[in-house]
Formats: structure tokens, C-alpha cells, sequence
């Protein structure tokens, strides 16, 4: 099903894509897909999950070696190309950011002042995440023009930059 959905994508907006183009492209019948769901909408989470599970595991697998993690994070980020355009750029779900985001691993590279007051750690530490996003998302939708070495690098220097 996820298949379908991505190639789909690539025709149209996700939100353009309706049951029957979908149930078409994957031959199979409307009513076993709503025997499973509900709306296209309800097939995003197994999707974002299936992704999240290999892209946390590498991050998990990396051990002591925290530029690893995210040399292989990013590089998943772009294997998993199609998808992530998906779940990034949807907008069906606002909290989709935060899960892929404030994972342990990624968070250590998140280097604060000590100077700074809790609530403007938490401030800082969440215009830092986003950042980082925005720019994974620039970079998934430019085609990946950069190796993940290079963006993994230039996402650890932003974060260890003083404000």
C-alpha cells in the first residue's frame, strides 16, 4: 500500500489522491481498504512508523559515536526519499516534527550556554530543532544534492554555535 501511495505522489499532492486512485494503482478493492481504514489519512501513521523504526535503530546502533548516528539518520532521511517528503510536507500532522526531532541522539548535539534561564534553554533548543527541519526538508526537495555527511556536519556545526 505504501508503494502506491508514494508513486501516487509523485503524480499529485497527497491530499489530491483519492481511495479509488489509490485502490486502482494498488489493484485492489475500496471495501478491504476500508476494512483497514478509514481515509488515506489513517495509512500515514504505519508509514511514518515503518520509517521511524529503521531511522531510530541507526541512530540506536551507532553507540558512542553520536556523528555516526546522525551521519546514518540523514542518510536514511534519503533513502527513504518519497516518504518523508510525504510525512514532512503533509501538514496532516503537526506533531510529526517533534517525534522525528527530539529524539535523545539528536538532542545532544544541541549545545546551550549554561548562561541561559531553563525557559530560554527550551526556547533556543526548539528554534535550533526546527531549523534543522527546515533544512532536512530543503534538502529532501532539492533532490539530496549534498552527501548526508555534509548536511549531518552542517547541522552539528549549527548547534554548537553560540548564540
Amino acid at each position: 500500500m505504501f508503494h502506491f501511495i508514494i508513486a501516487d505522489r509523485k503524480r499529485k499532492d497527497i491530499r489530491s489522491i483519492s481511495v479509488r486512485e489509490l485502490c486502482a494503482s494498488a489493484d485492489i478493492n475500496r471495501s478491504t481498504f476500508y476494512e483497514y481504514y478509514n481515509s488515506l489519512y489513517d495509512v500515514l501513521p504505519e508509514l511514518e512508523e515503518t520509517v521511524q523504526k529503521e531511522l531510530f535503530s541507526n541512530l540506536e546502533l551507532s553507540g558512542d559515536r553520536p556523528e555516526n548516528a546522525l551521519i546514518g539518520f540523514v542518510q536514511t532521511l534519503k533513502d527513504h526519499r518519497e516518504t518523508m517528503m510525504i510525512l514532512m510536507g503533509s501538514s496532516i500532522d503537526p506533531d510529526f516534527p517533534d517525534r522525528l526531532l527530539h529524539h535523545p541522539v539528536i538532542m545532544k548535539y544541541i549545545t546551550l550556554p549554561e548562561t541561559l534561564s531553563v525557559e530560554q534553554r527550551a526556547y533556543t533548543a526548539e528554534f535550533y530543532l526546527y531549523g534543522c527541519y527546515r533544512i532536512l526538508s530543503m534538502w529532501l526537495s532539492g533532490g539530496c544534492k549534498e552527501n548526508p555527511e555534509e548536511i549531518a556536519a552542517l547541522r552539528i556545526d549549527i548547534c554548537k554555535r553560540d548564540i
